[in-house]
C-alpha cells in the first residue's frame, strides 16, 4: 500500500443515521481499526468537534434519503 492508499485508509469511516420522533443516533466506524464513535441526541458541535478533528471520508448505505 502506497503512502496516498493509506492516508486515504485512515480518514474513511462507515457511517449510520437514524432518527425517531424524539431521538436522533449517528454511528461511525472506523474502516482501518474497526473503532465505534456514537452520537446520541449530540449536539451539533460535538459532531462538528468530530469531523473537524478527524477529517473523514464518509461511507454509508442510503447516506442520501431514509431507509
Amino acid at each position: 500500500m502506497n503512502d496516498f492508499e493509506k492516508l486515504i485508509n485512515e480518514r474513511l469511516y462507515f457511517m449510520d443515521f437514524e432518527t425517531t420522533r424524539y431521538d436522533w443516533l449517528l454511528v461511525i466506524n472506523k474502516y482501518s481499526d474497526g473503532s465505534e464513535t456514537v452520537f446520541h441526541n449530540a449536539t451539533a458541535d460535538e459532531v462538528n468537534d468530530f469531523i473537524n478533528k478527524n477529517n473523514p471520508i464518509f461511507m454509508a448505505h442510503n447516506g442520501r434519503y431514509y431507509d
